[in-house]
C-alpha cells in the first residue's frame, strides 16, 4: 500500500512521514532532462499549464529536422487523439 497519495496537480500527502509535499514543475527543465522526444512531448501535453511549452518544443522538434518517422508518429497520435474526442462529443 502506498504512503502518498496526490491531492492534486502540486501537492502530495506522506502518510508515513506525516507530510504535505509541494512541487512545482518548470517545463522547460523537463525538455533538457528527458531524453525521448515523444514521451517528452506527451508528458507536456498531458500536464495542466504546459500546453503553449509543448507546442514551442513540437516546433523546436520539426525545425530541427527530426527522423521522418518520429515527426509521422507524433502527429499520427495527435489525429488518432483528435478523432477519439470528436466521436466523445
Amino acid at each position: 500500500m502506498s504512503t502518498t497519495s496526490l491531492l492534486d496537480y502540486s501537492l502530495m500527502v506522506d502518510v508515513k512521514n506525516q507530510s504535505i509535499l509541494a512541487y512545482e514543475l518548470h517545463p522547460e527543465a523537463v525538455t533538457r532532462l528527458l531524453d525521448d522526444k515523444v514521451d517528452t512531448l506527451f508528458f507536456l501535453i498531458r500536464r495542466l499549464g504546459c500546453k503553449e511549452q509543448a507546442l514551442v518544443y513540437l516546433r523546436e522538434i520539426v525545425e530541427s529536422k527530426q527522423d521522418l518517422t518520429m515527426l509521422s508518429f507524433i502527429f499520427n497520435k495527435f489525429s488518432e487523439i483528435y478523432k477519439k474526442a470528436q466521436e466523445e462529443r
